[in-house]
């Protein structure tokens, strides 16, 4: 089964080790010393630093079980309103799936009845408010995401009252996501990070839930195309 990885071009974008290593986020709080770069220079506070991508393959998977039953959430796009901030944090924004579906017990069929859906409209998955930081995880930097709001999913996924599986699963936990080629700090247009599935604490309804997939991202607007790097504190 291949990892979630996220192929980030110019600024893109685990844990029961969290309370070990000493790192938490708490709405946008930043660490101490870290920072992302742009062409050498760190990002000042006037800069919004949007994020664009493609997942690659038209593909990402949630894998999970809910009441006994294999679940996978397959999506097609991504899109996000999060931007990077000052010391190496990621400003409070949204990251929302589309063209999802809903695979039931290993079935290379959609369960129509279980398909996702966000205020009414099918075929979406899309977080709530979420924040993250860069830190030093493992010797290496690792981007940290989690709820904005203390206590509260990281994202609801909805279906019609005919799913087997549920009508509402709450995500919750926390994702550390990680530069795969351990490249971070280098001055790159693109970073291959992926989820570091062993350490974030992702959980659907309460059960163990990986991700799986990659994903192409970028600096949208005046920052497209840019190089940048992460210097984890």
């Amino acid at each position: 089964m291949r990892r979630l990885r996220f192929r980030i071009t110019a600024l893109g974008l685990c844990a029961l080790a969290l309370g070990a290593l000493g790192y938490s986020i708490s709405g946008a709080q930043a660490e101490k010393g870290a920072a992302w770069m742009i062409n050498g220079s760190n990002i000042s506070g006037t800069l919004k630093t949007l994020l664009q991508g493609a997942l690659e393959n038209e593909v990402a998977s949630l894998l999970t079980t809910i009441v006994g039953t294999p679940v996978k959430f397959l999506c097609k796009q991504i899109a996000f309103t999060t931007s990077l901030g000052l010391e190496g944090s990621v400003k409070e924004g949204k990251v929302k799936l589309s063209g999802c579906a809903t695979y039931l017990e290993g079935s290379s069929t959609p369960n129509a009845a279980c398909l996702p859906k966000v205020a009414g409209v099918n075929d979406i998955i899309e977080t709530n408010s979420i924040v993250g930081l860069l830190v030093l995880a493992g010797g290496v930097g690792e981007i940290l995401l989690k709820a904005a709001k203390e206590g509260s999913p990281v994202a609801t996924i909805e279906s019609s009252e005919e799913c087997s599986a549920a009508q509402k699963i709450n995500i919750t936990g926390e994702l550390f996501l990680k530069d795969c080629e351990n490249r971070i700090t280098q001055e790159l247009v693109t970073h291959l990070f992926e989820a570091d599935n062993t350490t974030s604490t992702l959980k659907a309804s309460g059960q163990n839930t990986t991700l799986d997939g990659s994903i192409n991202l970028s600096l949208g607007g005046e920052h497209m195309g840019l190089k940048w790097s992460g210097l984890p504190a």
